[in-house]
């Protein structure tokens, strides 16, 4: 149509998202432990974690910072599940998801411990 200006559709970045050892500890023990009370509802909450984990493959700066951010000086940020936290650092073009912690613990003093 003339007159209509075009919407440019730029593909949307894409960012790598790995998940250290520690964090992949976390979801596992997250599971057992409300496994506890009820299988079912730990199986749906993990599903719950790893869809937020998955989410920031494209928008990984839609969360707010996290509190060990002023630790690294690095873009440490925290994606909130439930009362969990997903707590994880942009680098370039990659995520990495470092720990997912319950929100009443107290902030890491090192991330890069695993």
């Amino acid at each position: 149509m003339a007159g209509t200006p075009r919407t440019s559709r730029r593909r949307p970045q894409r960012f790598e998202v790995r998940q250290t050892s520690r964090a992949q500890r976390d979801l596992l023990e997250i599971h057992a432990y409300i496994a506890q009370a009820s299988p079912v509802n730990a199986s749906r909450f993990l599903h719950r974690l790893i869809r937020a984990i998955d989410k920031l493959e494209r928008m990984p700066h839609a969360h707010r910072f996290a509190p060990e951010a002023h630790e690294t000086g690095g873009e440490v940020r925290q994606a909130i599940v439930g009362r969990y936290r997903v707590v994880y650092e942009i680098v370039g073009d990659v995520v990495i998801v470092h720990t997912v912690r319950h929100s009443a613990r107290l902030p890491l003093n090192d991330l890069k411990q695993t």
